[in-house]
């Protein structure tokens, strides 16, 4: 018994330096008996941090003309997909037009006004009220978000520009970390998400 209190004072104080508190020494003692953890995905497993991975032009539009487009609408939005393409614009140095009369379309996406052309950008429903989709980029679409991708349609006055595909990304040291606690003999493992099951299964 005497020699088990400093054991759990040391394990205490080397999970505090780790950033890990513990409630007390019994619940260090049963981590031990632990065979199974859930992980929260978005800022755990990854870096919580949205990126454009790819631009997919409809009728041989102008990628960067595509990202100018839907950047400037989106300066306008507090979305994290919003942040994340206004974000890949800055990195390419790319100029924002002003914008009239945006509009936040909550769970659709953001329209506003470039000059006297009305824009859209959002999601396929949103998109889809007032445009037809092409039949090649919803083939597309649906391969991209069924490897986890999330879909953003940019269009005009009834004209389909392109998609944008955005994804958070995988910290580099969530395999290794998973890696390490399978050998340690905790083979049962989920994720915690509001995204589908196709954002993780991979």
């Amino acid at each position: 018994m005497a020699a088990i209190m400093p054991a759990l004072l040391s394990g205490i104080a080397n999970g505090a330096r780790s950033g890990i508190l513990f409630k007390g020494g019994a619940v260090l003692e049963l981590i031990g008996k632990v065979n199974a953890i859930a992980f929260d995905k978005t800022g755990t497993l990854t870096t919580g941090e949205l990126q454009v991975l790819e631009i997919i032009p409809a009728n041989r539009e102008d990628i960067n003309k595509i990202l100018c487009v839907a950047a400037a609408v989106e300066a306008y939005s507090e979305h994290p997909i919003g942040k994340a393409i206004v974000q890949a614009a800055r990195d390419k140095n790319i100029t924002l037009a002003p914008v009239n009369n945006a509009v936040s379309h909550t769970g659709f996406g953001i329209s506003g006004q470039i000059e006297e052309t009305y824009i859209q950008v959002g999601n396929a429903k949103f998109i889809q009220s007032d445009s037809q989709l092409p039949v090649d980029l919803v083939a597309i679409s649906e391969n991209l978000e069924s490897i986890g991708k999330t879909i953003v349609w940019v269009a005009s006055n009834e004209k389909i520009f392109g998609i944008i595909a955005v994804a958070d990304t995988i910290r580099s040291e969530a395999a290794k970390t998973i890696g390490r606690l399978k050998k340690l003999g905790i083979q049962n493992m989920m994720i915690l998400s509001g995204d589908k099951p196709s954002a993780w299964l991979r």
